[in-house]
This record gives structure tokens, C-alpha cells and sequence, in this order.
């Protein structure tokens, strides 16, 4: 457990922390400073943990999470409550070799998603010189599908957003937080059991909750259990992939008429052949990513960077 974050003083002047909401605001800098960090900002934090040290109700915890994770500021799994503060390392560089074989022993005991991982991988090549470079090479070339996690890649299920302003980062680059309680009664497992979406699809459901954020950051976190089966009922019965679905559902979120009508899954499964038609005739040979909104600039970068990779592939 550390004893203290820095936090710069950039951070209250940077234009994307001004643009979060009260709520947003505080849980980001509570991530930077909460006791539970590391030298990586890699850390396991239960919501329960965060909702007791910050005297907040879970709901109120758990929206703010999907708000940094839609305005680009953190890496969030829910199923394993790992998170990575995406520019941390910029502003917390170590200090010599020695500091940087340290952080290494540190990132191979890490037990986190590998998507967690790859967020930090890709946060210590870039910030890091003096992290051993062997110990990237060996993660990457063990989890090549995962080398970009900067990337929303509605494919993989990555769900990492271009990070946060210059002057956002202080002492938690990464987060990464342990799951909360899990009731493990017999009527919990079986519902588990029952369970059929993927990991994959849950985190294109909360990708789809960001882009309504973007547009309302006031709407309220929908059922994401639903959210993700109605999901994989587009992949699995319609034959859409997640691409398909994040690059649609974004159309009609910048909509004017349509952002109010599509807000679930469910309701984009039932009016797809309307929509998929009403794009293909409103802006010919533009991409999704070319008609989000300013509000949305973050998540479009990462987008349009992972519809350039598969285009090559």
C-alpha cells in the first residue's frame, strides 16, 4: 500500500478533466491518489473499496467509471475490475534502470486480464525507456492478439480510448482493481452457468453506453447483463460482428433524430435494416468514425484507428 500520489497541477487546467462531470472529476483523482497504487499504478480495487473510502452508493461509483472509460481517461474489464489510468506513465517516469528493473519484477507478477496488461505494456513502451525492454517482447509475443490495446477494438474487446490530456496524470497510470464481492450461492452460480455472452460482448455493450454518454452524460447505466446478451444475439443470429455494431450504433447516436430512438441493443437489433439503410443513403462513402460528434473525439481516434488495422488484415 503506498503512502501518497502525486497529482500535477496541470490536472485541473487540462481541457479533458474540465470537460468531466463533478463525479468524474473526483473518482479520477481519488484513482491517482487512493491508498491501494503501486509504482506501475497497476492496483486491485474492488467498486466496494472505492464506494467506502469515498462515502458514494455503488450505483453512483459504478457511473463513474463508464464516464472515465467513455471521455478516454481509464482502461476498465468489469468482470475483473481491472483499470488503467491510460497516461499515467507520461507523468510518472522512473527515475533510472534500477527503478525500471524493479517496475519489470512488478509487471510479471501482475495477475490482471491480459487486456489490462497490454494497456500498461503499451503505456511503458512509449513512456518508459528504462523499463527492460525484454519483458515487453516476451508479454507481446506471447498476447500478439492484444499488442494494441490503446485501441477500441470492438472485435477483441478492448475497450482502451485514447488517453487523457497533458496534464491529467499524477501517480496512478494504471489502475488495476480487484472484483467486488460475488454472492456464490447455488442460484448465482447456476445464473452464471447460464450465462452465454462473452466477455467480448459485455465490453461492446459498455462501449455502446459510452458513445449515449457522450451525447448524455447524465443517462443512467442500463442492465449490462441484458445489454450484452442482446449482443450476442446480433452476433450469434444475425451474423453482425462488433465492429458492425459499434460503427451502426455510433451513426445513429449522431443522429439527430435517431440518437433519441437507439439507446440499447435491443432496440438497434430490432431497427437495423432502417438504420443500415438511412446511413448508406445520408453521407455516401463516410465512415462512422468521420460522423461522431466532437463529444466523441476520443473514442472516434481509437475507433479509426482499429478499422485501419483490419482494413489491412
Amino acid at each position: 500500500m503506498r503512502e501518497y500520489g502525486k497529482v500535477y497541477t496541470a490536472f485541473w487546467t487540462s481541457e479533458d478533466v474540465s470537460a468531466m462531470s463533478e463525479d468524474e472529476r473526483t473518482l479520477a483523482l481519488y484513482l491517482l491518489t487512493c491508498p491501494h497504487g503501486n509504482m506501475l499504478g497497476c492496483f486491485r480495487l474492488p467498486e466496494a473499496y472505492a464506494s467506502d473510502d469515498l462515502k458514494w452508493s455503488a450505483e453512483r461509483v459504478s457511473k463513474g467509471f463508464v464516464g472515465l472509460v467513455a471521455k478516454g481517461y481509464i482502461y476498465r474489464c468489469d468482470r475483473s475490475n481491472w483499470v488503467v489510468i491510460l497516461r499515467y506513465l507520461k507523468w510518472n517516469q522512473f527515475e533510472n534502470p534500477n527503478v525500471g528493473k524493479a517496475a519489470g519484477k512488478l509487471f510479471e507478477t501482475l495477475s490482471g486480464p491480459v487486456m489490462a496488461k497490454a494497456a500498461l505494456a503499451a503505456a511503458l513502451r512509449e513512456f518508459s525507456p528504462v523499463f527492460p525492454a525484454a519483458i515487453l517482447d516476451k508479454f507481446e509475443a506471447e498476447n500478439e492478439p492484444f499488442r494494441k490495446p490503446s485501441v477500441l477494438s470492438p472485435e477483441t474487446g478492448a475497450v482502451a480510448v485514447a488517453g487523457i490530456g497533458e496534464g491529467n496524470n499524477t501517480s496512478a497510470k494504471s489502475a488495476a482493481v480487484a472484483p467486488p464481492p460475488v454472492a456464490d450461492d447455488d442460484e448465482s452460480r447456476e445464473r452464471r452457468k447460464q450465462r452465454r455472452s462473452t466477455p467480448e460482448d459485455e465490453q461492446c455493450a459498455r462501449w455502446l453506453f459510452g458513445r449515449i454518454l457522450a451525447n448524455n452524460p447524465g443517462h443512467k447505466p442500463p442492465n449490462f447483463e441484458n445489454w450484452s446478451d442482446d449482443v450476442r444475439l446480433m452476433r450469434e443470429r444475425d451474423g453482425r460482428t462488433h465492429r458492425e455494431i459499434c460503427e451502426l450504433f455510433s451513426w445513429a447516436q449522431d443522429d439527430d433524430f435517431w440518437r433519441a430512438n437507439i439507446l440499447s441493443p435491443s432496440k438497434l437489433r430490432e431497427k437495423w435494416d432502417q438504420l443500415a439503410i438511412k446511413r448508406r443513403g445520408s453521407v455516401p462513402g463516410a465512415s462512422a468514425i468521420q460522423q461522431l460528434g466532437k463529444a466523441g473525439q476520443a473514442t472516434a481516434r481509437a475507433v479509426e484507428e482499429l478499422l485501419k488495422d483490419q482494413s489491412h488484415d
